[in-house]
This record gives structure tokens, sequence and C-alpha cells, in this order.
């Protein structure tokens, strides 16, 4: 699956000092987007204010760490 999207919305979000997570493989999440469903979407994607930009890409940094280790577990 194409990561452009999922990186430019966290992009998007954290210049508004925001950490926005889903899983990128996430069948409910992928029906609602097919089907306009903006509630069903509000409820499958994670937003978490932050005090800064530097604090959100601290936050990225240390998840995409974490996925890693767990793909080579």
């Amino acid at each position: 699956m194409d990561a452009r999207p999922r990186t430019f919305l966290q992009c998007l979000a954290a210049n508004h000092e925001q950490v926005i997570d889903y899983p990128r493989n996430n069948d409910q999440l992928i029906k609602a987007q097919n089907n306009a469903n903006i509630k069903k979407e509000a409820q499958l994607i994670s937003i978490q204010d932050t005090p800064t930009r530097e604090a959100v890409f601290k936050e990225l940094a240390l998840m995409r760490r974490e996925k890693i280790q767990h793909n080579k577990v």
C-alpha cells in the first residue's frame, strides 16, 4: 500500500501540533473512506494534541521505531 497519503496526513496534522494515527490496512477504514462515511472514519482515526510541532515529530519517530521493532519479531 502506498504510504504517501498517510505521510501527507501525518505532516499536515503535525503542522497543527497534532499526531494522527490509523492502521494502513484496516478494512473498516477503507470501507468508510470508500463510502465517504466521515463519522465512521473519525471513530477509527486517533488524533492527539501536542504542545509543539517538535513534540509531534518526536512522537511520530517513536511510533515508527516501535513499528520497525514489532516487524522484526
